[in-house]
């Protein structure tokens, strides 16, 4: 929560100490996430805004909104917006983040259609496990786009453009080399624990049975060797698993 307490309403006063300008319309960048603001208030009054933070609040009502020509970056996440009246006249936005929210349908996006400038676009967000029910809808994607042509990156995925096919083809590399990690974390799983390169019998011997005798120093001389060749062994086994993880991600990248 922030140090000014719980504020519901965005105050003149507020935005001024919050942003240290003795003006509103000269500010270009607020941060208010999680101040439990329910309505936006004089927010329309900040004209120059080119970057707003309102992520983690209870926001439900988007027209103050309407008067930020100049915004370029919205962040929205975490809130209660079902309806995104107020953002069609913001032609600066270039990205817009409304992950977290209550939005219902594909035609509730139609709103952003004629904002030329949007390219990225969050409605879900898998890291802070933030979505909206519209993503859960069969063919999301694809439908999606269908409103919004124009947007480049979705849900922090290239999905057209320069640049797009790389990225699905680095998408595909971590699924593998995700693969490859649960192959090796499988080896200290419960089930398939690695042997120990010292048997419990090895590890009985000390320091000073090394100098009684000769055949004491033979015996730890065979129980070095012995446990190099074990961990020597297991050291090639994890690389033979990777070596043909490489190899079948090169035949699928040389398959698209």
């Amino acid at each position: 929560m922030a140090e000014f307490g719980e504020i519901l309403h965005i105050s003149e006063a507020f935005l001024k100490r919050k942003s240290g300008e003795f003006d509103v319309e000269s500010i270009f960048f607020l941060n208010l996430s999680a101040y439990g603001i329910e309505n936006l208030g004089c927010i329309g009054q900040c004209v120059a805004l080119e970057n707003l933070d309102l992520s983690g609040n209870s926001i439900s009502q988007l027209q103050p909104l309407s008067s930020l020509c100049s915004l370029s970056h919205l962040d929205l996440s975490s809130n209660r917006i079902s309806n995104l009246d107020g953002l069609q006249t913001l032609t600066s936005l270039a990205c817009l983040n409304i992950a977290g929210n209550l939005i219902p349908s594909f035609d509730t996006l139609k709103v952003l259609s004629g904002l030329e400038k949007l390219m990225e676009l969050r409605m879900k967000d898998d890291n802070r496990r933030l979505t909206n029910p519209i993503c859960h809808c069969v063919g999301y994607k694809s439908q999606l786009l269908k409103v919004l042509p124009d947007v480049t990156i979705l849900d922090g995925e290239r999905v057209s453009g320069p640049g797009s096919e790389l990225f699905r083809m680095y998408a595909e590399m971590d699924k593998t080399i995700e693969g490859l990690k649960s192959v090796c974390e499988n080896r200290i799983s419960s089930d398939a624990k690695p042997r120990s390169w010292l048997s419990q019998e090895d590890l009985k011997f000390n320091n000073d049975d090394l100098v009684k005798s000769s055949e004491d120093f033979d015996a730890h001389s065979e129980l070095v060797e012995r446990s190099t060749k074990g961990l020597l062994n297991d050291c090639l086994q994890l690389l033979k698993t990777f070596d043909n993880q490489l190899i079948k991600l090169h035949l699928e990248l040389e398959s698209t």
